[in-house]
């Protein structure tokens, strides 16, 4: 493939993906997918598209075939999902390896478009936002990440302390410093990739972190559909304790699997709904529970996540606020930096969530027509 610069080819990915998505018959990008990959070289003029050269995401991978799956998927050291302990992780008190917090800027108001890439619901970064889009760093990163795309399984592909959560949202992310996606799947660490948890409930507001796209999950329940952009706010989407999380070198889950991957995990998970109505809308009708609309989207089976892998490596998990008031054997000075550490990033996290609920209430009681109305 060509090299092609993150502030040209990278950009433009996106557009010649759906573009590739909508030409391809999903019975042939379901069953060729050496065929998909040189189709998506040709159409797209041999740019690096994260979903094509890293994980033939839009050629329909099948699920219940995994130990035929090509590359390093059955044969690779380092390979990703993983089943993460608590009491097993090296809790990383003094930050040898998670040095600092992590830092999410411009993730509050990100242009982004739907599509069903034949086994997963996918939202990837609009093109023109390579100068103000997302981007990722701090914690265990050593480098900038630009946010490539967000995409979920269900079950989820991690288990943490023996739980698989009904679903999982994977925010993948490139390195800012490479020049083309060939050169970030080379490195132990091109990629970055953010796993949030989602515990499903009836709760009042438990539909509110995911509102903003479900308006737009029945229109990619089918392969090949894709959606008109949005602008979305993905910090509603993380979890509710970004400096609390798990982190491993591991690989993606799809084909090829490639070692590449920095992996965070987030081990507080966010709520979604099972239950929704819609309030305050001139027509009152019921909508389809969020993961239920979510799962019954045609991905080439009734699940779509990877089976866990050997946990052959070390796996880090950073200090909670709670525990880092007081570490084993710390002095007084690195007690107090620890929970200074913390206190941040509670703070802005609280800070963002009541202003995310303060919109939520006026939305609520203000707006004519606060959700799209979904009849079965």
């Amino acid at each position: 493939m060509q090299r092609a610069d993150p502030g040209g080819a990278l950009q433009n990915a996106a557009w010649c993906n759906a573009l590739f998505v909508r030409s391809l018959p999903p019975l042939l990008f379901a069953r060729a997918p050496a065929l998909c990959l040189s189709a998506c070289q040709y159409v797209c003029g041999g740019v690096a598209i994260l979903m094509c050269l890293v994980a033939l995401h839009d050629c329909g991978t099948q699920f219940r075939d995994q130990y035929e799956w090509p590359g390093k998927c059955n044969a690779g050291r380092h390979q990703s999902p993983l089943a993460l302990v608590t009491r097993d992780a090296v809790r990383d008190w003094y930050g040898a390896h998670i040095r600092g917090p992590l830092l999410f800027q411009n993730y509050d108001n990100v242009t982004m478009y739907g599509l069903n890439n034949g086994h997963t619901l996918r939202w990837n970064v609009a093109p023109g936002n390579a100068s103000t889009g997302p981007l990722l760093s701090g914690g265990p990163l050593r480098a900038d990440y630009k946010l490539l795309q967000f995409h979920m399984h269900w079950l989820s592909e991690h288990a943490i302390d023996g739980y698989k959560y009904p679903l999982e949202i994977h925010f993948v992310h490139v390195r800012t410093d490479v020049d083309s996606l060939d050169e970030a799947l080379a490195m132990d660490d091109g990629l970055a990739v953010v796993g949030v948890m989602c515990q499903v409930s009836n709760a009042p507001g438990s539909d509110e972190a995911l509102e903003q796209i479900m308006p737009q999950v029945p229109a990619i329940v089918s392969p090949v559909d894709v959606t008109p952009e949005v602008r979305i706010d993905i910090m509603r989407f993380l979890s509710p304790n970004l400096q609390s999380f798990f982190t491993y070198s591991g690989s993606l889950t799809t084909p090829y699997c490639q070692e590449a991957v920095t992996w965070i995990v987030m081990d507080h998970p966010i709520v979604i709904s099972d239950e929704q109505t819609t309030e305050g809308s001139p027509v009152k009708c019921a909508l389809r529970p969020q993961y239920l609309q979510i799962t019954r989207a045609e991905v080439g089976g009734v699940h779509n996540y990877r089976r866990l892998q050997p946990a052959n490596r070390v796996v880090y998990h950073s200090a909670s606020c709670a525990s880092a008031l007081a570490p084993p054997a710390a002095g007084a000075l690195a007690a107090a930096a620890a929970a200074l550490y913390c206190a941040v990033g509670a703070i802005g996290n609280a800070l963002h969530h009541i202003a995310c609920k303060i919109v939520h209430i006026k939305k609520r009681f203000f707006s004519e027509n606060i959700k799209t109305c979904i009849l079965s």
